[in-house]
């Protein structure tokens, strides 16, 4: 995805260079930002989902924040079960149970993957202390 958003970005500045913010085609910033949106959504990150954007400036402010979501660092299941010193099968059970948030990643069945804040959360006073499945 980030280089797709790369991609998007240079995009940009290729309209820019040439209109110059006069008589830029909203509707090439707008397709620009849709087709991100897209994909953001296809990987099951509902908050990149754009907004009305009318101005380039707006569009790059978008694609940074894009940007900076898929640089966080996702940890997967193998870590989170190392971090916490228990199986991935309790990892599944707790996501399950809805004990652990998670982030779906792809349609359908696809890939599960943790924020550091959901460990966190979950190592809250009420997470990992009441391990009781």
């Amino acid at each position: 995805m980030k280089k797709y958003l790369l991609k998007k970005l240079k995009e940009l500045d290729e309209i820019e260079a040439i209109w110059h913010n006069v008589d830029c085609p909203w509707d090439t910033v707008q397709f620009i930002c849709e087709q991100i949106s897209l994909k953001a959504g296809k990987l099951g990150l509902p908050e990149l989902v754009a907004k009305d954007i009318s101005t380039i400036h707006e569009a790059r402010k978008y694609i940074a924040t894009c940007l900076q979501a898929c640089q966080s660092d996702l940890l997967t299941v193998k870590e989170i079960s190392q971090k916490l010193n228990i199986s991935a099968r309790t990892i599944y059970d707790l996501v399950r149970a809805g004990r652990l948030k998670c982030q779906r990643i792809g349609q359908g069945r696809g890939v599960i993957r943790f924020r550091p804040t959901d460990l966190e959360n979950f190592r809250a006073p009420t997470g990992l202390r009441h391990l009781h499945l």
